[in-house]
């Protein structure tokens, strides 16, 4: 069993987000908590509300996606499917093109990349949806949260916003051997078109097989999209 959730901050008055409207479609029941309406660093308004969350979940499995700038293109069968394939049994986060917000870690990540056999430019981290075993996806984000004051300490000279940061924070403990998540270098699930500014305006959906095997060095076809 699993439980697709989200939480996003918009406007009370603003319509419904692409991953809102994708999920409806494709006839996905998405849970939505903690919803707000500014941003306050992704620690919190990601985060520690997502880890709250999870203590209500009775589901063995979760999939989170992120509100804001994500949509889905497949239904929860294939993703399921994708993912055990994957990570069974384990939690799986996205890949990224660029080294962000520590670019001091890029040659450890893209070590990490290189042992893993991976070919594509998505070497780095995306956060834009973290999956697997509930109670591992809890404990994971303990880690991250409990891990803050360590690295504030750490990292005096870094703003809140960047100590704050998700995908910062999973970059920090993933290189000091503190989480171990799968990462989806091939984009076989989530895609991010952050840093790809010309595909991102100019690839049809429709087209992203063909482009995904000269781009991110995979045939897959791609399931969830992050902005």
């Amino acid at each position: 069993m699993l439980t697709v959730c989200t939480t996003y901050f918009k406007k009370p008055d603003a319509a419904p987000t692409a991953l809102v409207r994708s999920c409806q479609r494709l006839g996905i029941r998405l849970k939505e908590f903690g919803t707000q309406n500014a941003h306050d660093t992704f620690l919190r308004t990601k985060l520690i509300p997502l880890h709250a969350f999870l203590a209500q979940v009775k589901t063995t499995h979760v999939m989170f996606i992120d509100g804001n700038d994500t949509f889905v293109l497949n239904d929860l069968d294939a993703i399921s499917e994708t993912y055990e394939s994957l990570a069974r049994g384990r939690v799986l986060i996205g890949s990224e093109v660029q080294a962000w917000p520590y670019k001091s870690k890029a040659a450890l990540l893209e070590h990490l990349a290189h042992l893993k056999g991976s070919t594509s430019r998505y070497r780095f981290i995306d956060t834009g949806l973290i999956m697997g075993p509930t109670a591992l996806v809890q404990q994971m984000l303990a880690v991250l949260i409990d891990s803050v004051e360590h690295y504030r300490k750490q990292y005096p000279a870094y703003s809140r916003r960047v100590l704050e940061d998700d995908v910062g924070l999973m970059v920090l403990n993933l290189c000091d051997g503190k989480v171990h998540p799968v990462i989806d270098y091939g984009c076989q699930i989530i895609c991010a078109l952050r840093n790809l500014e010309q595909e991102k305006y100019s690839v049809p959906v429709a087209t992203f097989t063909a482009w995904r095997q000269t781009v991110i060095h995979t045939s897959s076809t791609v399931m969830v999209i992050a902005g």
